[in-house]
Parts: structure tokens; sequence; C-alpha cells
């Protein structure tokens, strides 16, 4: 288990984030809901934002 955490470690190290920055996102990201996920699911792919904004 050890050696997965380290892993999971490095790959956030690669992209610049710290494990609570992270848990800070995953809460954020469950305060969106479902609407809000699907519009930054659209907008990722480059459907743009909702109302041309």
């Amino acid at each position: 288990m050890t050696e997965r955490a380290k892993k999971f470690h490095a790959r956030l190290d690669a992209m610049g984030l710290k494990y609570r920055d992270l848990l800070e996102l995953e809460v954020l990201a469950h305060s969106l809901g479902d609407m809000g996920h699907n519009i930054l699911l659209g907008y990722e792919r480059e459907e743009g934002w909702p109302g041309g904004t």
C-alpha cells in the first residue's frame, strides 16, 4: 500500500499538486452537483460555456 501511495504522490507532484489541494478540489467538485459537472465536461470538450459566454 505504501508503494501505491508513493506513486500517487509522485503523479500529483508531477502536476504541481499537493494531496491537500486534491482533497479541496474534490470537495469543490462535489459541491458543483451534476449540472456543474456537465457544464465543465462540455467546456473541456470545447463545447464552450452554456449561453455562449
